[in-house]
């Protein structure tokens, strides 16, 4: 049973841990939220995002303002979201953006990736490790676990960019983004796919990440261990602090 801590929380508890389990073998993280974060407010994220977008469409002539594409991008990424959800099936970002400019009645197709580019600008310019990242890679490492990624995304090409950039690319003996598996978490196929890549079974594995239904619950659902962190706009620890006091780091 999952303890709670001084905060109130169960996010640091591995859930699924009884007896018969095998020892654990791999650490599977999730990206957004638990590895990188954004260091800017999410409103401005979006934002930024949105204009990005709006200067993309601008500087090759077409005539539309700021709020136009605003309410554009809101209304499509909303639907986006519920298919991804109703389907667990990625939407890649080459499709989102078409469905973009289809709400701003533009039929310029040449558009589409210059707008991925728009899409992705904040979160190659905003994303960074969260604190302590490359430390719990490295003592993750030292201790002979494998570790793994697994991540909903539209565009694992920026993930893997990111990771290159921070220096974390070789820490993962796998690395599995939706947009590129098919599947999103939590649908099952998705975290059979990640166990496959790796030679072990569910109950060799922990997932670590911050969304209660995408990540603890998916993983529980393929009989995955799992440790929630705090992820983005939520109270309690951090990936090192969460690791630290299930005593899989020192």
């Amino acid at each position: 049973m999952a303890r709670s801590t001084s905060l109130g929380l169960r996010a640091t508890e591995i859930s699924g841990r009884g007896e018969g389990m095998r020892p654990l073998k791999a650490v599977i993280l999730d990206f957004w939220g638990t590895l990188f974060k954004p260091v800017i407010a999410l409103d401005l994220y979006v934002e930024r995002r949105v204009k990005a977008l709006w200067y993309e469409i601008r500087v090759r002539g077409h005539k539309v303002d700021v709020e136009q594409v605003r309410e554009a991008y809101l209304s499509n990424r909303a639907e986006i979201d519920a298919v991804r959800r109703s389907r667990g099936r990625e939407v890649r970002l080459e499709e989102e953006a078409k469905g973009l400019l289809k709400r701003l009645a533009l039929k310029d197709q040449m558009l589409v990736r210059p707008l991925v580019r728009g899409y992705l600008r904040p979160f190659l310019d905003s994303l960074r490790p969260v604190r302590g990242a490359k430390e719990v890679l490295e003592l993750l490492r030292r201790r002979g676990y494998l570790i793994a990624l697994l991540s909903n995304t539209f565009y694992g090409h920026a993930n893997r960019a990111l990771l290159v950039k921070y220096g974390l690319m070789g820490y993962f003996h796998t690395l599995k983004f939706s947009d590129e598996m098919g599947w999103r978490k939590p649908r099952r196929e998705a975290f059979e796919e990640v166990l496959s890549d790796l030679g072990i079974e569910a109950d060799e594995a922990l997932m670590v990440g911050d969304s209660l239904e995408e990540d603890i619950k998916g993983a529980e659902g393929v009989g995955m261990r799992a440790v929630r962190v705090a992820g983005i706009g939520r109270q309690g620890p951090e990936l090192k602090e969460a690791l630290l006091k299930e005593g899989l780091v020192r």
